[in-house]
């Protein structure tokens, strides 16, 4: 999870800042995402998400100091019917880290925990991107529990707290983030109390995508 670390990565720019739209229906959607690089360092990047429904392309990328990377986030399609009493509560992570230069390609360095360590430089970072599905999610749900916004927005953006590096792939493992279902309150718009509060980003690993 996102920690109270000092941000090292100040210079980053986000283009959408905090979430994509998507329709809930069965058929393949796209959104575009943009970074720009703005530090005197190069940066490593990978994407998670829910492998059955989403995906990033390029999932890893390193975007060279003084650059702009663009993405496309994917929805392969979400059945309607899976969401007729239930709304879903999902994001894209990004996983960023400084890099030193390298001819290595993104996903090689990724996959291969030595060149991690003869090349990564600082602290981990992450970016969340929150989907909001049009008509079914309040457009700023992540900022709710138990149906009340929040008096601090969540961040998402910042440091990866230390002890949770090695989840977040920098030591050889890559584990996803599931998508969560979440029942809606009665009046079809706020999930509950009950289930709003269970929902803990960092324990969202069932789906993995490598």
């Amino acid at each position: 999870m996102i920690g109270n670390g000092k941000i090292e990565l100040t210079k980053l720019a986000f283009e959408p800042t905090e979430s994509i739209e998507f329709v809930l229906n069965k058929h393949y959607q796209t959104a575009k995402f943009t970074l720009t690089n703005n530090e005197e360092t190069d940066i490593i990047v990978k994407w998670k998400a829910n492998v059955f429904i989403y995906s990033a392309s390029p999932k890893y990328a390193i975007v060279k100091a003084k650059t702009t990377q663009r993405f496309t986030l994917i929805c392969e399609g979400v059945e309607r019917r899976h969401y007729e009493t239930d709304v879903p509560v999902d994001r894209f992570t990004t996983v960023i880290i400084g890099i030193k230069p390298t001819n290595f390609k993104a996903r090689q360095i990724w996959k291969d925990g030595a060149l991690q360590e003869e090349l990564f430089t600082g602290k981990v970072h992450k970016k969340y991107t929150f989907i909001v599905f049009k008509d079914r999610n309040i457009p700023n749900w992540w900022n709710f529990r138990r149906g009340v916004l929040l008096p601090t927005p969540i961040p998402t953006y910042g440091v990866v707290r230390e002890e949770d590096w090695e989840i977040f792939g920098t030591k050889g493992k890559n584990p996803g983030f599931a998508a969560l279902i979440i029942p809606l309150d009665n009046d079809g718009s706020k999930p509950p109390a009950e289930k709003q509060d269970e929902w803990d980003e960092d324990q969202n690993q069932n789906g993995s995508n490598e």
